[in-house]
């Protein structure tokens, strides 16, 4: 079949500019100022990658897009969706009950302090995701270890 026959090809190509500004936007959720050291340690790059790559300078070269996945599975989770496409882990690890549990007792405190007032604004709904974020990966093993256990998955 030729390639302009092929169904990956269905889609509208995102342009440069929506590619850099969704990747910006991401890094950005990924990787705030106080993680931007370890997460270019993982990914085997200088902090300044990141910081440029969210201020919009610059796009880095491919292998550093993708292996911002190491540091955090959600690292592309818009850039992807341009072209239609998420990250699925092929492996996961069993979650560390302790810490999930640690995490997401926080995270409800602080939900909870957050809509005291009955009300979850947009700051509350960003403030919240960012702290669930980090969890999900934890719950997403969980749930794919009970499913091997299940025969599901």
């Amino acid at each position: 079949m030729p390639l302009t026959e092929s169904k990956v090809l269905q889609g509208k190509r995102p342009d440069k500019e929506t590619f850099r500004q969704s990747l910006a936007d991401d890094w950005q959720r990924a990787f705030p100022h106080s993680v931007r050291g370890t997460a270019a340690d993982i990914m085997g790059c200088n902090p300044k990658t990141i910081s440029n790559a969210v201020a919009g300078n610059n796009v880095p070269e491919a292998y550093t897009v993708l292996s911002s996945l190491l540091a955090d599975k959600t690292a592309l989770q818009s850039t992807l969706a341009l072209f239609g496409l998420e990250v699925r882990p092929l492996r996961t690890e069993a979650a560390n009950d302790i810490a999930t549990l640690a995490n997401l007792s926080s995270l409800s405190g602080e939900w909870l302090e957050r809509i005291k007032d009955g009300v979850r604004c947009h700051r509350d709904t960003c403030a919240i995701a960012d702290l669930l974020r980090p969890i999900l990966p934890a719950l997403v093993a969980l749930v794919a270890e009970a499913d091997r256990i299940k025969g599901a998955a």
